[in-house]
């Protein structure tokens, strides 16, 4: 790792000023956010035991998870992941920070190139944000759905390129304890930029970024 960020330093320093633009406001976006790359490690019940705790993975491969969870209204930009992020409660209630940090309270735990099965290494971005207080605390009760849009950078061109045309994510969600409560994957594609008569649009139609199915199966 420590190998790994000098690299990254060092592809900083080689950086023009207009080529720091980009990466200033997506640091500045994530608050005090240092970027680093990580390599994709979908969870899965042989890996639980090789997870640490403070990654925010620990215990996603066990079953039952009590979250079921929907990312609606996908976008991917070639750098950018959002959509509309939905959780609902199975079974018992759930503890959540109803702020729903990306990088924090959903991670993204592996991105998987649609075409070739491999798995991409990805940007992460640390970020710091206040600890949470007791009326962030948010207690969803069986049926009942709770949701926010999020956003997670995970390449930049000027340090990682675009990412492929097709990614497969797996995102996970963090209670308000730390425990994983939920995973589910979504399939995006990059979206294109066509001229026409009416200026530039997105070229991806939503059935093409739909959200996958819930959980994992």
């Amino acid at each position: 790792m420590k190998a790994q960020r000098s690299s990254i330093f060092a592809c900083l320093q080689q950086m023009t000023h207009r080529e720091m633009a980009p990466l200033a406001l997506l640091m500045v976006a994530a608050c005090t956010g240092v970027p680093f790359f990580r390599n994709s490690a979908p969870s899965t019940p042989a890996d639980t035991s090789l997870m640490p705790q403070e990654s925010g993975l620990a215990g996603c491969g066990q079953r039952p998870l009590r979250a079921r969870i929907e990312l609606q209204e996908v976008h991917y930009d070639g750098e950018y992941l959002s959509g509309h992020f939905l959780v609902g409660a199975e079974g018992e209630r759930l503890r959540l920070d109803k702020r729903l940090f990306s990088n924090i309270d959903v991670n993204v735990n592996s991105v998987l190139d649609c075409q070739t099965r491999q798995n991409v290494p990805f940007l992460v971005m640390d970020a710091f944000p206040p600890r949470g207080r007791e009326e962030d605390l948010l207690i969803l009760e069986p049926g009942y759905w709770y949701g926010r849009t999020l956003r997670f950078p995970l390449f930049a061109k000027e340090l990682n390129g675009l990412g492929p045309e097709c990614i497969e994510v797996e995102l996970s969600l963090i209670s308000f304890e730390g425990k994983c409560v939920g995973l589910h994957r979504v399939r995006a594609v990059r979206e294109t930029e066509q001229v026409n008569d009416g200026g530039v649009t997105g070229g991806a139609s939503p059935s093409e970024t739909g959200s996958g199915d819930a959980g994992l199966e």
